[in-house]
């Protein structure tokens, strides 16, 4: 027994004086230029911002970039500079201020970094714009073909594509809508502040291209869901980006990241490329696009009051106290919605 406890004790050390020290490599990535930057023909001063981030594991710290001389040119060789905003670190304005894109232009950022390194964009021509013919919007209650769903109103749109030419969508969509809370009490039987307006935006990549069905009608596109928790109207507004090939190409990659789901039929990982290098070392990617993009707009007014009586308002979903602190992105009820 001794003997054989002996030979497997010698075996175990032996295997373990085998195994060398291995120390694996911890990656801390450099720096990397963010870039945001999108210029439309709509009548809206342009910004772009800078920042640069370094990440390690699943943290990220972002920080603005300030004193970078920032320039767009157009195909005509004019040229407009963007200069960093005094009141917003990283945001950048034009010096001229009522610059504007034009479809059918073409466009280049350049970016020379207080460090001296130049990034530049690769050359984006603004596609016409595609009018909206119509914006709609469908109630969905709390139970809808037998499913338990949020309530609120679907908002759709309908377009008329154009004929023999490539074109390429993407939309995003605000609203706001009435919310109810407690409320503050100003006697024994007064209540204030207890309604009040709140604006919903979503950004969500919502695109689509004609490929295969160029010419057609896009009848019902959903765009939105301004959700249901107090009676009242919803005032939605749509905006219809009119992009390049380029441009969708990194959107669609960019929304193939967000839905894997870590199973065998996910897409095979791809970095999310932009459009933006480092002019000596092409290598050098800057992360984010710079989008050139003809904008489209409609509003709707959705009256809402036709629910009273319909559909009681959920309780769980009134707040205590002041309505414009018990909700973000809030003003009173007494105020007409922003921008209305």
């Amino acid at each position: 027994m001794f003997r054989r406890i002996f030979i497997v004790s010698f075996l175990v050390f032996s295997l373990m004086s085998c195994l060398d020290e291995y120390n694996v490599p911890i990656q801390q990535l450099t720096e990397q230029l963010v870039v945001e930057a999108r210029l439309t023909d709509e009548d809206v001063t342009p910004t772009l911002r800078l920042s640069v981030t370094t990440q390690f594991g699943t943290a990220s710290t972002y920080k603005p970039v300030q004193g970078a001389l920032v320039r767009i040119t157009d195909n005509t060789g004019k040229a407009v500079v963007f200069r960093s905003s005094p009141t917003q670190p990283g945001y950048y304005l034009p010096s001229d201020l009522k610059f504007r894109g034009q479809p059918a232009n073409t466009y280049t950022l350049s970016i020379i970094l207080p460090d001296g390194r130049v990034f530049e964009s690769v050359p984006e021509t603004m596609p016409a714009s595609v009018p909206i013919q119509n914006v709609r919007a469908q109630f969905q209650g709390p139970i809808t073909e037998g499913k338990v769903t949020e309530p609120g109103y679907k908002v759709f749109v309908d377009v008329q594509d154009p004929k023999s030419t490539q074109n390429y969508y993407r939309w995003t969509a605000w609203g706001v809508h009435k919310r109810k809370s407690t409320g503050v009490r100003v006697s024994f039987t007064g209540v204030c502040c207890d309604v009040c307006w709140v604006r919903k935006d979503d950004n969500a990549v919502n695109m689509f291209s004609d490929a295969g069905v160029d010419g057609s009608t896009l009848k019902g596109r959903l765009v939105f869901l301004s959700p249901f928790y107090y009676y009242g109207k919803h005032h939605v507004e749509v905006t219809q980006y009119n992009i390049s090939r380029n441009t969708f190409q990194f959107w669609r990659r960019y929304q193939e990241q967000l839905q894997r789901t870590g199973t065998i039929f996910d897409p095979i990982p791809a970095p999310v490329v932009g459009n933006i290098t480092n002019k000596a070392n092409p290598t050098e990617l800057a992360l984010g696009y710079f989008e050139v993009a003809s904008v489209s707009k409609k509003r709707l007014v959705i009256p809402g009051d036709t629910l009273v009586g319909k559909l009681m308002p959920n309780s769980l979903f009134v707040q205590e106290g002041d309505c414009m602190a018990a909700y973000q992105y809030s003003l009173y009820d007494i105020f007409p919605p922003p921008g209305w």
